[in-house]
């Protein structure tokens, strides 16, 4: 008996690490086709220019990356065959590419009113790489989440992926309007124009909160886009007008002593932005948390 508990624990162990080492492969793979996507060299701007505005949003590749991929593991289990490899190898080449055209999203969308590459690269600007950031993980949240449930098939599961990240973007950018609305300084002056970093920490925690709410939304989803986008619209609507009341939270609980956006807007005062971000986090992984011990429920009564 324990001879047959050591093999079959060793025998689960290497098929861990076997996919461990697939997960590191594209990782890697996934840095280097972004260095090339992007008409920066990542090398001379993180050691030659000591850039941190590009360190911060290459950070936030990473962690979008490792969290995206990690999702591409659910439902595998511990055998290693070639079409459970493959599997992961399809999806993980797939949440990659869409990771790196949500770069574009944040260019032409998001941040629309100015070039993000020259602001990151020749203005070094910090708030615009906390928007970037934000956005990528917030991105790595959505595709986690859409790995979540299982397909019909191998093509079907390409499709639902893409499905659930194009969700996501249009999300983030209407986020980007929401954000606006109920800030009352102009984000794109902010950072463009006064090189706010206390916007850009503010804005993109907000971004990552919303990848939690698609994150909690997607929990299990299946190929039927019908009622899964169901789900997520009633999350959302619960979701957005939560997030919305954190920043009044934040206001006149955390600091009550000064208008959030005062300090965010006006002072420029970054600690102010880290609550502001943090509380926006806070009241998604309430939410997403919440919504999977509701999924669990439903899941023990069915």
């Amino acid at each position: 008996m324990m001879l047959d508990a050591f093999l079959g624990t060793l025998g689960d162990t290497i098929a861990a690490t076997t996919q461990f080492l697939l997960l590191l492969v594209l990782l890697v793979v996934g840095w280097f086709a972004y260095d090339r996507l992007t008409p920066y060299d990542f090398n001379e701007e993180l050691v030659s220019r000591d850039n941190p505005a590009v360190g911060i949003a290459l950070g936030g590749f990473l962690l979008a990356s490792a969290t995206a991929l990690a999702g591409t593991v659910y439902g595998l289990g511990t055998t290693i065959s070639i079409p459970t490899m493959s599997m992961l190898l399809l999806s993980g080449i797939e949440v990659l590419a869409l990771l790196m055209l949500s770069h574009f999203v944040v260019d032409r969308l998001i941040l629309r009113r100015f070039d993000v590459n020259e602001l990151l690269v020749e203005r070094r600007s910090l708030g615009t790489g906390f928007v970037l950031a934000g956005a990528l993980v917030g991105t790595g949240l959505v595709l986690n989440g859409a790995l979540s449930g299982e397909s019909d098939s191998v093509l079907m599961g390409l499709r639902d992926i893409a499905v659930y990240w194009l969700v996501g973007q249009t999300l983030f950018v209407f986020m980007g309007f929401v954000f606006q609305w109920v800030t009352p300084y102009d984000v794109h002056v902010e950072i463009h124009e006064r090189d706010n970093v206390a916007v850009g920490i503010s804005f993109g925690g907000f971004l990552v909160a919303s990848g939690f709410l698609v994150r909690a939304a997607l929990l299990n989803a299946s190929s039927r886009l019908t009622e899964e986008l169901s789900s997520v619209l009633a999350v959302l609507l619960v979701g957005i007008p939560l997030l919305i009341a954190s920043r009044a939270i934040a206001d006149r609980v955390f600091m009550p002593s000064s208008p959030m956006s005062s300090e965010v807007g006006e002072q420029r005062n970054t600690a102010a932005a880290s609550i502001a971000a943090a509380s926006a986090v806070a009241v998604a992984l309430f939410l997403l948390y919440v919504v999977t011990q509701c999924a669990l429920v439903q899941t023990g009564n069915g």
